[in-house]
């Protein structure tokens, strides 16, 4: 009698693990189904805000940079509503942020708006979201794409390369 129980509970065992196997085979090619599909359909539309806040730094005549103190903080230059005189910062290249693999499967979608502050040498000094696309999936992946990413410097009247921030819209969207 005890032998079986135990051929009852070996086989009951085994019949529990090959029907889990199959529904986790069956999901795993539902959505790679699912992948393949969203995967030629998606697409990433980016837009620039037109706010520029460029922010002039002092040259000293022996130094490279001059970090401030502490206690200092920048003098904001606010450009004219013409924008005559200060040159705002510029992408270079294309700026082409990967959509999350995630984010694709669940079907995420929505715009973040990051500030980004850029150096003189053209350089994503610091990013801050101040608008969630609501999914941090694609909040992470907008300010990670924009820390990598390289702008031509804003330039001062002088065409002198100065600091500036700006705020960038990276709307997230899939083809349906």
């Amino acid at each position: 009698m005890k032998r079986d129980a135990k051929l009852t509970f070996i086989l009951c065992l085994f019949l529990s693990v090959a029907i889990h196997l199959f529904a986790l085979i069956s999901f795993k090619e539902a959505l790679e189904q699912k992948l393949a599909s969203t995967k030629s359909e998606s697409s990433i539309s980016i837009s620039i805000k037109n706010t520029s806040i460029p922010i002039p730094v002092p040259r000293m005549e022996n130094a490279k940079s001059r970090t401030p103190k502490p206690n200092e903080s920048p003098k904001v230059v606010q450009s004219s509503n013409s924008g005559q005189g200060v040159q705002k910062p510029q992408l270079l290249g294309d700026f082409k942020p990967v959509y999350p693999h995630l984010s694709r499967i669940y079907e995420e979608e929505g715009t973040v708006s990051v500030k980004i502050r850029i150096n003189d040498s053209g350089i994503v000094i610091s990013a801050l979201i101040i608008k969630s696309s609501g999914y941090q999936r694609l909040d992470n992946q907008a300010l990670e794409s924009l820390m990598k990413t390289n702008f031509i410097p804003a330039k001062d009247t002088h065409n002198k390369p100065i600091i500036s921030e700006l705020v960038q819209d990276i709307t997230f969207k899939l083809g349906r």
